[in-house]
């Protein structure tokens, strides 16, 4: 039901562009509920507000009406339903939608990759959550032959960006949904 975490399971992810597949881990966390993805979009590269996560009770009719950038489209409503998925990423620019509950696998295209996953570390004992590595296709635009690399320390390497240090503080996160 509403507000209560919902374990992700470790699950086979397929790259629709070439059939090829890794393994995503599941969640962490008490509850092993807890995931992160890339907020990029596979398709064109499009970012927030255009790409976010839709909770369950944006899952609905209600929103093939909404104005961008809160709109699913009818495709996005369906796959949801067909594949019993309660909540999405979906992107308003073209369409394309993820299921976050199976490692980002790609529900409706044009996009032919899943979302990377960031690989993460939760210390039960200080409840600190840790990016440790990333996993999948590389971020549009590189990685475009959809070719998953399974080892994180390649995926945030220095071609990938410069380090955030030892310590990164996330807050200032926003609602794209307007109440």
């Amino acid at each position: 039901s509403e507000g209560n975490p919902v374990e992700i399971p470790p699950t086979t992810v397929t790259i629709p562009q070439t059939g090829k597949t890794y393994q995503f881990p599941g969640g962490v966390g008490p509850n092993k509920s807890i995931v992160a993805y890339s907020a990029i979009c596979q398709h064109l590269g499009c970012t927030p507000p255009y790409i976010h996560f839709y909770p369950p009770q944006y899952v609905s009719p209600a929103q093939l009406t909404a104005s961008e950038p809160d709109q699913l489209s009818a495709e996005a409503l369906l796959a949801a339903k067909q594949n019993h998925v309660p909540a999405l990423i979906h992107c308003d620019c073209h369409g394309s939608t993820y299921d976050p509950y199976k490692g980002a696998a790609v529900l409706t295209g044009p996009t032919v990759r899943p979302l990377p996953a960031v690989l993460l570390e939760w210390d039960s004992t200080t409840d600190y959550l840790y990016a440790i590595g990333a996993i999948g296709v590389a971020t549009y635009p590189n990685g475009a032959n959809g070719v998953p690399s399974n080892d994180p320390t390649d995926d945030l390497s220095n071609s990938y960006g410069s380090p955030v240090g030892d310590k990164t503080t996330a807050s200032g996160t926003e609602n794209p949904f307007s109440s």
